[in-house]
């Protein structure tokens, strides 16, 4: 996959994630990185929110600032799409959802799940790693979410 990463195209990844953190951008912004070869172009810096456990969950999703929140289930639970209820009460809240493709079994698949789960995939950031030879399978992802990739 040729990715050029020019002064226009940083511009719209720029503005991609203003928009999904403004809750404006209408899909879900994934962020993959293909194994085994490098592109060449510097890493983005990205917000990071966290928490510890869901028994805070109810006070997070009450804090106006927290934008989002990354839920990971924890070693030896089941993946993230197992969660549904955790998800829709996160998004009830009007948070974005972020998760890695290795917090479930199913990697970059999970993102349609989750999107059936919750009844579409706008607010859903995924970040993970896929191995170049699963580069059909990603390219076919980005044309599904109608993302330029």
């Amino acid at each position: 996959m040729n990715l050029d990463f020019d002064t226009d195209r940083w511009a719209r990844v720029r503005d991609a994630y203003r928009r999904w953190w403004a809750g404006e951008l209408g899909r879900p912004l994934i962020n993959l990185t293909l194994r085994g070869r490098d592109p060449g172009r510097p890493e983005p810096r990205l917000p990071s929110h966290e928490f510890t456990s869901l028994y805070d969950l109810d006070a997070l999703l009450e804090i106006e600032a927290l934008k989002g929140v990354q839920w990971v289930p924890g070693a030896g639970q089941p993946g993230v799409t197992r969660w549904p209820e955790i998800y829709r009460k996160i998004r009830a809240a009007g948070k974005r959802i972020q998760f890695f493709t290795n917090q479930d079994e199913r990697g970059i698949d999970s993102l349609d799940i989750l999107a059936d789960q919750l009844g579409g995939a706008e607010g859903i950031i995924m970040i993970g790693e896929v191995a170049n030879e699963d580069e059909p399978r990603v390219r076919d992802l980005l044309k599904r979410y109608d993302v330029d990739g």
